[in-house]
């Protein structure tokens, strides 16, 4: 999580200088990004990764069944065969492996590797949403699907500038992007596709900035008491951080 929080660090950066290039990272000019600038980039398939959910279904010993976590060491454990290493592998490769283990000891079995949980990868949403945190990444999530996800934009949200924070801590890449058409008018191409780990920031409106501003004014301690705004929330992660 800490390295959420420090990239969190290059968005401040990056409203403090105007979302200019700055050593460190890049960013994206404020007309907003589109998906012919950034491909999508969605996984083929889905690997799985430990502390990922899934539910093995075994055809004709239902008994067998089971719904397992992947543990840290990247293995389950099952009836008759033990551990089985399945990180990294897809649903159906491991789904494949199974079926050849089992094979030993129930004749002619069917196995099923069903993911219940994508408990793995994650995004991150936060400002100006309903609500803010840490959500499942599927591999065919985009920012307006993730918005959504969190509940959507809240009355204060600035939809003209979104901020996405990819990549890592040496070399993160911060991108506006646009989103009033995706809104008003469903123009997907001013979407993008996000990857495992993006920090999405519904930035606030000018109103709201105007309102948040007269807040710290007259309530200057909000923020330690945990009772402010999502400019509240930024003071304080700047703070910490």
């Amino acid at each position: 999580m800490k390295k959420h929080f420090l990239l969190f660090g290059a968005i401040l950066l990056a409203l403090c200088t105007g979302c200019q290039s700055t050593a460190g990272f890049s960013s994206k000019s404020l007309s907003g990004a589109t998906i012919y600038e950034y491909p999508a980039e969605r996984e083929e398939t889905y690997r799985l990764e430990a502390p990922d959910e899934i539910e093995i279904g075994v055809i004709p010993q239902s008994e067998i069944n089971r719904t397992v976590a992947i543990r840290p060491d990247g293995k389950i454990s099952l009836p008759l065969i033990g551990d089985v290493f399945a990180e990294g592998l897809t649903p159906e490769e491991l789904a494949a492996e199974l079926t050849e283990k089992f094979s030993k000891y129930v004749k002619n079995p069917s196995v099923s590797v069903i993911v219940t949980g994508f408990n793995s990868k994650k995004v991150y949403v936060i400002g100006e949403v309903y609500n803010q945190g840490a959500f499942p990444y599927t591999g065919t999530t985009s920012v307006f699907e993730a918005v959504e996800e969190a509940g959507s934009f809240t009355r204060r949200a600035s939809l003209g500038r979104v901020i996405l924070v990819r990549g890592d801590l040496e070399n993160p890449m911060v991108i506006d992007i646009n989103l009033k058409e995706v809104v008003k008018r469903g123009t997907k191409e001013k979407d993008l596709n996000l990857q495992p780990g993006d920090i999405v920031y519904v930035l606030p409106n000018g109103f709201a900035k105007a309102g948040y501003a007269v807040e710290q004014i007259l309530f200057p301690f909000t923020p330690l008491l945990g009772l402010g705004s999502s400019l509240s929330s930024i003071q304080a992660y700047e703070q910490a951080f």
